[in-house]
């Protein structure tokens, strides 16, 4: 399979073609977190347990088998680039996370 990159760095997306007869195109941004979520494993798992609810830090280590202080962390990394966000900023405990747009395109292109 042949592909090749074709930048166009004015609007910030990138063209790849495959086999001279499919096109997709992806924005720099959801290019960098791809890769941003697939360098972790733990932002992975975190991202992957938020997609069909919500749920509070201690819930998604339960549920992923981690600790929560790795998935806090890995949260913290989540939201500053805008794949997940918090419904209830003002709580210091209990702070509920949900998948944003962007964190469900990036899990349709993991695996």
């Amino acid at each position: 399979m042949v592909l090749i990159k074709i930048v166009n760095r004015l609007l910030g997306i990138y063209e790849y073609k495959v086999c001279d007869s499919y096109y997709f195109y992806m924005e720099k941004e959801l290019i960098d977190a791809i890769s941003y979520v697939q360098m972790s494993p733990y932002r992975e798992s975190t991202l992957k347990d938020l997609k069909d609810k919500v749920k509070i830090p201690s819930k998604i280590g339960k549920s992923i088998g981690i600790r929560t202080s790795h998935v806090s962390r890995s949260l913290i990394g989540l939201r500053e680039k805008k794949l997940v966000e918090v419904l209830n900023p003002e709580a210091k405990q209990g702070r509920l996370y949900k998948i944003t747009k962007l964190g469900l395109e990036v899990l349709k292109n993991l695996d």
